[in-house]
């Protein structure tokens, strides 16, 4: 999946601009795999997304947790 790929980076938290990606790095951005994408609903399904055709730019951010209403 996009996620697990993207879990082995050095850096927990980072965010990558697709439109300045180097030519070797296009085919495998431009390759649909399985990707959770969150929104609204959760849990969902994986889709097969092709990163480099559906954004523009990710941000990756390791660790996420619900919304804190008490803040």
């Amino acid at each position: 999946s996009n996620e697990h790929t993207l879990d082995k980076v050095r850096f927990e938290d980072f965010y990558l601009d697709f439109r300045t990606a180097p030519p070797a790095a296009r085919a495998w951005l431009d390759t649909a795999r399985p990707t959770r994408t969150i929104g609204t609903l959760f849990p969902v399904d994986p889709v097969a997304i092709s990163l480099g055709r559906s954004y523009d730019v990710v941000i990756h951010l390791h660790d996420v947790r619900q919304a804190d209403l008490g803040r």
